[in-house]
């Protein structure tokens, strides 16, 4: 499923199975340790190490919302059990690492919300992509606390990917944050009304 969601960015679950063989999980974590080399090829220099853990973690976050969304055989619950925190760091190598397979995350959080808008799923899901919040800049703005961005200064690298996906994903809100707001505009500089038409009308406070 995570490869075919890399390649097509689309979701196909052949049975139901929410526990996995080690030798396919390893084979995941390969085929994940491979995609983010190639990303990084196109990052800015100074991009932080593969973080092996934050990937497959958050590959199997990803393949058990599928699993929920699709198939609806768990009591709610039961829910926080299926979708257990990441044991480690949320620095920057985790939140690249990680955003292999959360990014597809929200797109499974506004297939749930269409289905159910109270689906007990949707706020396990926002939780989530509050905490790995590049990953939650492909979600629609919510009313929530600004996000820790401790992790977003450590690596200037990382910092540059942020801001490029503020920009791309026009998240006024995030653009509107103050320790955001500065790189917003340095990185728009003169092609502002080219790549944010409006940035300014849109980002007043």
């Amino acid at each position: 499923m995570i490869q075919q969601l890399r390649k097509a960015e689309e979701v196909i679950l052949y049975q139901r199975l929410l526990q996995v063989e080690p030798d396919d999980e390893q084979a995941t974590l390969t085929f994940l340790q491979e995609e983010y080399a190639l990303e990084q090829l196109e990052y800015p220099a100074g991009a932080p190490v593969f973080c092996p853990d934050a990937a497959i973690w958050a590959a199997r976050t990803v393949y058990t919302a599928a699993q929920v969304y699709l198939y609806r055989e768990h009591k709610e619950s039961d829910l926080h059990l299926l979708f257990p925190d990441f044991s480690g760091n949320t620095d920057a190598a985790a939140m690249l690492s990680a955003d292999l397979c959360l990014r597809f995350l929200p797109h499974i959080l506004q297939a749930t919300a269409n289905t159910d808008p109270d689906d007990p799923m949707i706020c396990i899901l926002q939780n989530l992509l509050h905490t790995w919040h590049y990953s939650g800049i492909n979600a629609s703005p919510q009313t929530v606390a600004e996000p820790d961005l401790r992790a977003v200064f450590s690596n200037t690298c990382f910092t540059q990917l942020y801001i490029n996906r503020i920009i791309t994903r026009r998240r006024s809100d995030l653009a509107k944050i103050p320790l955001l707001a500065p790189y917003v505009k340095s990185i728009l500089g003169i092609y502002e009304n080219e790549l944010w038409p409006g940035y300014e009308t849109n980002t007043t406070l």
